[in-house]
């Protein structure tokens, strides 16, 4: 299973420097947290969403409302076959997006649901 995370930068210049962007993960008992840094103070902007790929995995993408702006950061993250998309969550706080996807009993659905996640501050 794997995460795919996207930003767009909005002609506005929401985004300070797309070559500021870091991401890490990490895995706790019960989920596996993705936090990227370098998005700014609020989350204007934002959008995450849970959206089914081609290929059938299930893919976690974040992008801009702005989607006329040139520059974009991109990444595809694995994730183990326990994760569950459909209960992912996210939140901004100091300029870090933080993405919390929990971990099921066994293998969580091969297909998560598509929809938005709501950022909450």
């Amino acid at each position: 299973m794997a995460a795919y995370i996207e930003l767009f930068d909005n002609e506005a210049g929401t985004f300070d420097s797309l070559d500021s962007f870091h991401y890490g993960r990490k895995e706790t008992p019960e989920n596996y947290v993705i936090a990227i840094t370098g998005i700014g103070p609020t989350k204007k902007g934002l959008v995450v969403k849970v959206c089914e790929m081609v290929s059938c995995n299930p893919c976690l993408e974040i992008t801009a409302k702005y989607e006329n702006g040139a520059e974009k950061f991109g990444t595809l993250i694995d994730l183990a076959e326990n994760a569950n998309l459909d209960e992912a969550v996210a939140d901004l706080k100091d300029g870090v997006l933080t993405i919390t996807v929990p971990k099921s009993e066994g293998k969580a659905p091969t297909k998560a649901k598509g929809r938005e996640i709501e950022i909450s501050e």
